[in-house]
């Protein structure tokens, strides 16, 4: 909701002086930048620190997304501890090494 409501403000403003367009353009890709920056290094951090994890979840539980962008920045991420992955499944040593 705050993201609507902030790319809400930033269309108004667009309407009121449209020279500004472009720095609130530029505004917007560099906070998009910023976001998916941080949420990458958050979710690279989701296995070992529990306050994020909880955070991160929650996230992507009322918002029903995930990732930073999508369902697939998790293939990137060791989300899982590797204590708890079966090491002799062939499919599972491909991946975790």
């Amino acid at each position: 909701m705050k993201v609507t409501l902030k790319l809400t403000l930033l269309n108004l403003v667009c309407r009121i002086n449209p020279f500004h367009t472009v720095n609130v353009e530029l505004a917007t890709v560099v906070a998009a930048q910023a976001f998916y920056e941080g949420f990458i290094d958050g979710m690279n951090r989701y296995r070992t620190e529990i306050d994020l994890k909880v955070g991160i979840d929650r996230t992507q539980m009322t918002y029903h997304c995930c990732g930073a962008l999508s369902y697939e920045d998790w293939f990137q991420i060791y989300w899982v501890d590797v204590e708890y992955l079966d090491k002799f499944d062939s499919e599972v040593s491909k991946y975790a090494g």
